[in-house]
């Protein structure tokens, strides 16, 4: 799983906006604000929530049907 290039993408990003935040003036500020936490709760979400959510889905509930096909040959 690629975690690591996910979270270093959003620490930068994250970072960078946080002077812009400060010293942006009062458009830019709210921007800046707004981008931050909407990176940062969809990040969240996408490293927590989704992967409950399949799990619940796919391995508990079988609601997804994930069939093998069997080639010729193979016992």
């Amino acid at each position: 799983m690629r975690v690591r290039p996910v979270l270093i993408t959003v620490a930068a990003t994250v970072l960078a906006l946080f002077p812009l935040a400060l010293l942006g003036g009062p458009l830019r500020e709210a921007l800046c604000y707004s981008q931050i936490g909407a990176l940062s709760v969809a990040t969240l979400v996408m490293l927590f929530i989704v992967p409950v959510i399949y799990s619940i889905f796919v391995l508990d509930l079988k609601v997804v049907k994930w069939h093998e096909v069997a080639t010729k040959g193979s016992l």
